[in-house]
């Protein structure tokens, strides 16, 4: 009997299967090493308690300098970077990407980029 070695279609569907795999997690890693993911993550949590915690009648200026900079690295505005809809606050540093997390505090929010820095506005729900 001859023995010839063959390429089965089991063995190229397994080696095109684990290369699609391959590619896919890299391009998972590149994105979270970039640091826009963890960013947003962070900067969602930490926007929404400081206006769990505010009172009515506030003015807080938070200073949001690394997120100008991923922002411009990704070019995007940095008008776009935070919005506040409604009890949500919502971090934008990519084009496809975006963290939200909500706040329970009941009252209105306002915000508004100057510069590095985004002013909320905080006033009583009507």
């Amino acid at each position: 009997m001859k023995k010839r070695g063959e390429i089965l279609a089991e063995n190229l569907i397994f080696i095109i299967l684990n290369l699609v795999f391959v590619v896919i997690i890299v391009l998972f890693l590149l994105k979270q090493g970039s640091g826009a993911t963890i960013l947003e993550n962070t900067y969602s949590k930490q926007i929404a308690l400081v206006l769990d915690s505010a009172k009515p009648n506030t003015l807080i200026k938070l200073n949001l300098e690394d997120l100008k900079e991923v922002s411009d690295k990704n070019k995007l505005d940095f008008k776009e970077v935070v919005k506040i809809d409604g009890n949500l606050v919502k971090v934008k540093l990519s084009e496809k990407g975006g963290q939200t997390y909500s706040f329970f505090n009941n009252v209105s929010v306002n915000c508004y980029p100057d510069r590095e820095f985004y002013v909320f506005t905080i006033s009583e729900k009507v």
